[in-house]
């Protein structure tokens, strides 16, 4: 069972503390570039999104099956929630966009993880901070770097030096997002 208080928040005299998110988004079903702005766009009504990086396009990494180019971007903003309140929402707009859960790196819909947050490190039965497998995936690294150049995941140091030795290809790149 998880080691979170359910109504968890950082406060500091009485007021909320919002904390530094980093979230990967990723499709690859339907209409990708759509799915992956309209995920962006829920995660607004959840936390304050600052920055939003350019659509990548990426050859799918460890899939058991053939599929489909994913298009993956990543968002940095500040949330209040606590990580597994914020995971629960993660979850329940992936579920509003049609993910359904096959099998390991089954090919999606939408696909949203929780990559940092607040540097926390975290592991119980619902969350992992950070991300376990995050520093392996070039598709999370090179947008993260695009939008925040100087930033570490948490356990890897920078992600500059990082992304170079993650096996992954990064197919294009393009700004499609419209912001709110």
């Amino acid at each position: 069972s998880a080691n979170y208080c359910p109504i968890w928040k950082y406060h500091r005299n009485n007021q909320a503390l919002a904390m530094k998110a980093v979230i990967a988004l990723g499709a690859n079903l339907g209409d990708p570039r759509k799915q992956v702005c309209m995920a962006i766009d829920a995660m607004r009504d959840v936390m304050r999104v600052d920055k939003v990086s350019s659509l990548y396009e990426t050859e799918p990494f460890e899939v058991p099956d053939e599929q489909p180019s994913y298009i993956n971007a990543v968002l940095i903003g500040e949330c209040e929630l606590s990580p597994a309140d914020l995971m629960k929402e993660i979850l329940a707009i992936e579920a509003e966009m049609g993910r359904v859960r096959s099998f390991t790196n089954a090919a999606r819909m939408i696909d949203i993880d929780l990559i940092d947050y607040g540097a926390q490190s975290l592991d119980d039965d619902f969350v992992t901070l950070p991300h376990p497998r995050a520093h392996e995936r070039r598709f999370v690294l090179e947008p993260w770097v695009e939008i925040e150049p100087d930033g570490e995941l948490p356990g890897h140091g920078d992600r500059k030096s990082t992304r170079l030795n993650s096996s992954h290809t990064v197919i294009s790149y393009a700004v499609f997002c419209l912001k709110k």
